[in-house]
């Protein structure tokens, strides 16, 4: 567990980032105002 709290809280850009490795955006949903995950950018493969 890399952190506790509710998911807004602990869905941020920079707690993904450092799970998965992965530069992502998080922004609201338009409907429902909870954290929508969405890659920010081209990963390149190894």
């Amino acid at each position: 567990i890399y952190a506790e709290g509710t998911p807004g809280a602990v869905l941020t850009e920079e707690n993904v980032r450092v799970v998965y490795h992965t530069p992502v955006r998080v922004v609201p949903h338009p409907d429902h105002g909870t954290p929508l995950v969405l890659p920010d950018g081209v990963r390149e493969l190894r």
